[in-house]
């Protein structure tokens, strides 16, 4: 063999090496994006899974605060049909389960209204909001309504702002259908 020859046979060889080693770096790089594909993934999956924890957790405050809320504006209303005085009305225990009530639901109302995004879920919340916004409207016209020799409001009068728990009711019972729609984990079949 001459020189020429092994010079071929080494060029060869070693065109045959890197070409092996390209191949080995290809893979690897290959192997090493779909892992970093993977990883990515795996971290979208847990954001998401987190922002649903988060929604769910704003959702299920929401629900627990605005039952006690409803409740409590709905004991407030039947007193305020029968007791005019609104000295009498802040000193009462009602008074004070409603104010106990109304802090919480505000917070977890507006903590819903900035962490849920599912559209729907979102409309119930505005909705929420719209009914807050009449309540005062409902119970000023209460502590206005003429009243019985006993002191008591017209029946309207006290039916008429009993439609404010009523109506909150109606929409945080929604509220918790739409979250177990939009909310569950995935894979939960319920």
């Amino acid at each position: 063999m001459d020189a020429a020859s092994t010079a071929a046979w080494i060029a060869a060889a070693v065109a045959g090496g890197a070409a092996f080693i390209a191949l080995i770096a290809a893979n690897y790089s290959r192997r090493q994006a779909a892992a970093a594909e993977t990883q990515a993934a795996i971290l979208l999956a847990d954001r998401e899974d987190r922002g649903r924890q988060e929604q769910r957790d704003a959702v299920l405050e929401l629900l627990r605060t605005g039952r006690t809320y409803a409740g409590s504006i709905n004991g407030l209303i039947l007193f305020m049909g029968v007791i005019a005085d609104q000295i009498e009305l802040t000193n009462s225990d009602t008074w004070k389960a409603f104010e106990r009530a109304k802090d919480p639901y505000t917070k977890a109302l507006l903590h819903a209204r900035y962490t849920v995004e599912a559209p729907e879920i979102s409309a119930v919340i505005d909705d929420l909001e719209m009914v807050g916004t009449k309540m005062t409207e409902r119970t000023t016209k209460l502590l206005q309504s003429k009243r019985d020799a006993r002191g008591h409001a017209a029946t309207k009068d006290i039916v008429d702002a009993t439609v404010i728990p009523n109506a909150t009711n109606e929409l945080l019972d929604q509220l918790e259908k739409l979250a177990d729609q939009h909310l569950k984990k995935p894979g939960n079949a319920r």
